[in-house]
């Protein structure tokens, strides 16, 4: 119907609202596509990826480095807890995806233009946790336990999504033993906590001889 009303206000040559419209078509265009790359990487998050030694460090900072955060939101990512504990073994892949989405999501949800987004690790009870604290717009307590059910747009920041980012996330660790949960939000910003199970070095083995 857009691309009618388009023609139609070319042929009469009201040039802005035809503008308008094709701006329209191409939003629907984008957003179709974001929702099918987003379906692609929901299914693919419940995939069992095989335990490898990771230098945790180096993956969260490859990890910031693939977002493009702009020059005015400032990233820290803080390993200091893990002391010798640096390198573990555990599903890369599959961490990469969650930690990637929970940043993403952060990223997309500030409320001013100059921020920062802090990644923390550390080892609690023979488990990896991962803090994925902002200073954004905040979730609402009365959202906790649905912002991560697939297709749950509760609020809009700086970009567009389609509701899939944080469901993804918890998708992933679900799979592979861990979890996702927030610490705590308000309207100063929001902190999450991803747990993951950590491996033996003989596990790894096990699953290459698999």
């Amino acid at each position: 119907a857009l691309s009618e009303f388009a023609i139609e206000d070319l042929d009469a040559h009201n040039h802005e609202q035809a503008r308008q419209n094709i701006a329209r078509i191409h939003d629907s265009v984008a957003t179709a596509r974001a929702l099918l790359q987003g379906v692609h990487r929901f299914e693919k998050a419940a995939q069992l990826h095989a335990v490898e030694s990771t230098d945790l460090p180096r993956l969260l900072r490859s990890i910031v480095a693939d977002l493009e955060m702009g020059p005015m939101l400032t990233t820290v990512v803080a390993t200091d807890e893990l002391g010798d504990q640096s390198t573990i073994y555990i599903q890369r892949a599959a961490l990469k995806t969650c930690v990637f989405e929970i940043v993403k999501n952060a990223v997309a949800h500030r409320t001013r233009e100059k921020g920062a987004i802090v990644v923390a690790a550390s080892i609690i009870d023979s488990e990896l946790s991962i803090r994925v604290a902002d200073d954004g717009a905040g979730i609402k307590p009365e959202y906790w336990n649905v912002v991560f059910e697939p297709l749950r747009k509760i609020q809009l920041g700086v970009t567009r999504g389609v509701g899939l980012g944080l469901s993804i996330a918890a998708r992933s660790a679900l799979a592979h033993g861990g979890s996702v949960r927030i610490l705590s939000s308000s309207d100063s910003g929001s902190e999450f906590e991803i747990r993951w199970p950590i491996s033996r070095p003989q596990r790894r083995q096990a699953l290459s001889d698999n």
